[in-house]
């Protein structure tokens, strides 16, 4: 079974590091870049020199980039800064439904890899490679455990590896592998102290692993802390069982000298001089000041806002991908909380029954009362990253649950220990499945759709429905056809098209495409500017002739005008005026309540609820506002232009505000049962108007033939087909 977990993993992590492009993770590029620089130089870099190549990872500890230069050296065509084909629009750290993209990704790219691409998804793969060391790690901890029970050991491995986050970050270009797996690492190899005996051999082998893994990551200096504490609290647990002498003041500095000899010296003689490298350098022997100093400086953040940014943690230690940009449906994540609850529940029972408990009744391969010190010192291990993040967290942004990660031993083993509580088999070989299932469409649907290009049709394929409009947009781009993907959209909604593009001849410039949605006030209420392909596939990569399927969207405001008819336009570069490609109706959640009583009906289906104006008195050239309230019970299907007359109905009037309903914003013919609209407008009087009292009247006619719909008070047709608002008074 584990090899099949492993084989599962493996081919999970390699196909992640496939699917997702090239420096699709966060830092991704500067982590390869880094290594390139040691590869091609010889030397370390510094934060200093290298601010802009390497960026903050010129300040990380080197062994990660020592061995990815050994291992791309022998590759040529590294990508330099001005290679990459940076995404301007890209929104990293703020998901997204498209132009989550931080890069271009060209032929360079694509299959068969050579060149700088090669290299880096070689280190990609020893990515996973790191992974199965983790996972091995986990395995093997837990059979310590629990021996007699393999399930739990197995489970605790299968769900990290069937983890979204941790495929994910196997098959990128990170250092966060290296120290995921040198911290399992080291906890396995105290847990195997814990269980067995302290020997020369262990000790040497533990130092010289926090050795390497403070070379990889300053997180290691937490390693030494825990493996010292771990250390002593073993030379407390066995001197309960020695005689009276043995607790001499001199055992103990014996055993203190063994440490410091066989733990402390091969960590100091290993990583010792980057500590001095750095103070001298940074004045930090962490560097981490480079890192606060780098994303603007000490934000002094307090535990409120840090409490803040959890959900954000938490979220991304199951599945946020790209930049922290690109989130897999709500389900995903349900499966995981579903898991970390089940285990849970299958925990506290437990916790219940042992509660008063003591003794050192065996189960397994530790007593009782080990397994309490040794879950206390592996708390304590959680505890201890956790309280790192957040004094970094406090200094500069760094939400991201991945950080936690080389806490996943201790925090997989006791899920899976939780779960195994339930002592239903199919229970827990459940939970491993949904994990699975989790990741695998996280790889076989969610990245894809993020990433891939958009399809190339024929034109005869375009779809019937769509709307052929045919324009040229310039620099030899013209868009076919459009489709509106909603004919009714709400505020704060995203409204999608569907554009049919076509390049007749190769396009010279990556233009940006830029849609732009104006209200009824001819307000610009949402705006979209990417390249094409949702920011995946500018222009200058298309096939001449072929037929672009490229779908846009953007955000409507919150703050939109409603009801009104949405007009979209479209823009291809800067210089070019916009074009618009189609409308779309935007209205309310909710409609007023409609009124039983009405004042007027019009035509089939129009209801006059109330006519008013104000001010009653005015001066003349002055101007009159005049309100209305409409209902619709039958759609009128086509436009119709309100009249507002003053005078008598039976003469030319002296004034007048004539309309389309709304200034044209939301014609008729969007008007849809059910619908309440209030509409007003301006009734200027003329500055020769004697003064006297006038009426005013309102009705609808048709623009084209002057024809005005049939109005209607109670059962009784109004002369004119006009309705009569009242009397103004004009001084």
């Amino acid at each position: 079974m584990l090899l099949i977990i492993l084989l599962l993993y493996c081919a999970l992590a390699i196909g992640f590091g496939v699917v997702n492009p090239l420096f699709e993770a966060p830092d991704e590029h500067l982590h390869f870049l880094t290594a390139r620089y040691i590869a091609d130089t010889g030397k370390l870099p510094n934060v200093t020199d290298q601010r802009r190549l390497a960026g903050q990872e010129a300040g990380q500890p080197p062994l990660y980039y020592v061995l990815g230069a050994l291992i791309i050296s022998p590759f040529n065509g590294a990508p330099a800064e001005e290679k990459l084909w940076p995404n301007p629009t890209v929104r990293l750290g703020e998901p997204q439904p498209f132009n989550v993209n931080a890069f271009v990704h060209g032929e360079s790219e694509r299959w068969p890899w050579n060149g700088y691409a090669l290299a880096a998804h070689l280190l990609r793969l020893i990515s996973a490679v790191a992974g199965v060391g983790t996972l091995l790690c986990i395995y093997g901890s837990g059979r310590l455990l629990w021996a007699e029970q393999a399930e739990i050991a197995l489970l605790a491995t299968a769900l990290v590896a069937f983890l979204p986050q941790f495929l994910f970050l196997h098959g990128a270009v990170t250092n966060d592998v290296l120290i995921i797996f040198l911290s399992s690492f080291v906890l396995w190899q105290l847990l195997r102290l814990w269980q067995d005996s302290v020997t020369t051999l262990r000790l040497l082998l533990l130092g010289i692993t926090i050795g390497l893994a403070i070379l990889t990551k300053m997180a290691g200096l937490l390693l030494l802390v825990m493996a010292c504490g771990v250390y002593l609290l073993l030379a407390w647990r066995d001197s309960r069982h020695m005689e009276a002498e043995a607790l001499a003041w001199s055992g103990w500095m014996h055993r203190l000298w063994y440490m410091a000899l066989f733990l402390m010296l091969p960590v100091l003689l290993l990583s010792g001089w980057l500590l001095v490298r750095n103070w001298i350098l940074y004045g930090d022997i962490t560097a981490v000041n480079q890192f606060v100093e780098i994303h603007g400086g000490n934000r002094h953040f307090t535990l409120r806002q840090v409490w803040g940014d959890l959900d954000r943690v938490a979220l991304s230690a199951i599945a946020y991908f790209g930049w922290m940009n690109l989130r897999p449906p709500a389900w995903i994540y349900g499966i995981w909380v579903g898991i970390v609850l089940g285990a849970a529940s299958g925990l506290l029972p437990l916790v219940w029954r042992t509660r008063g408990r003591s003794g050192t009744t065996t189960h397994g391969r530790l007593a009782v009362s080990d397994r309490t010190i040794v879950a206390a010192w592996l708390a304590f291990w959680v505890l201890l990253v956790f309280v790192s993040w957040l004094q970094f967290m406090i200094r500069t942004p760094a939400d991201q649950g991945r950080l936690l990660f080389p806490t996943l031993l201790p925090v997989s083993l006791l899920v899976a220990f939780g779960l195994s509580q339930w002592r239903q088999r199919w229970l827990l070989w459940s939970a491993a499945l949904l994990a699975l299932l989790s990741s695998a469409y996280s790889l076989l649907v969610v990245l894809p759709m993020a990433y891939g290009p958009p399809p190339t049709i024929l034109e005869s394929d375009i779809p019937t429905d769509a709307s052929r409009i045919d324009v040229s947009m310039g620099q030899g781009l013209e868009v076919v056809a459009v489709e509106t993907e909603s004919d009714v959209v709400h505020a704060g909604d995203w409204i999608w098209i569907t554009l049919y593009w076509r390049a007749d001849a190769g396009v010279e410039d990556a233009l940006f495409e830029t849609l732009a949605i104006y209200d009824r006030n001819h307000e610009r209420v949402g705006q979209q500017r990417n390249y094409h392909g949702g920011g995946t596939y500018p222009a200058t990569l298309w096939e001449p002739g072929a037929i672009v399927v490229d779908r846009l969207g953007a955000k409507l405001t919150e703050d939109v005008a409603l009801p009104t008819q949405l007009r979209l336009l479209l823009k291809v570069g800067e210089d070019r005026d916009p074009v618009e490609i189609a409308r779309v109706k935007a209205v309310p959640d909710a409609w007023p309540k409609r009124s039983d009583t009405v004042a007027a009906r019009l035509g089939e289906g129009l209801e006059l609820v109330n006519a008013e104006f104000t001010p009653q008195i005015a001066e003349a050239g002055t101007a009159v506002n005049v309100n209305m309230r409409w209902q619709v019970s039958e759609a009128p299907g086509r436009e119709l232009t309100t009249f507002v007359h003053l005078g008598d109905p039976n003469q030319v009037p002296l004034a007048q505000a004539d309309g389309p309903p709304f200034g044209g914003g939301y014609p008729t013919s969007n008007w849809a049962p059910g619908e309440v609209l209030d509409d007003g407008y301006s009734l200027i009087i003329p500055e020769d108007l004697d003064p006297g009292q006038y009426p005013i009247q309102v009705g609808i006619y048709e623009p084209d033939s002057g024809a005005r719909l049939p109005l209607w008070i109670g059962e009784e047709r109004q002369a004119q087909d006009a309705y009569p608002v009242g009397w103004l008074t004009v001084e």
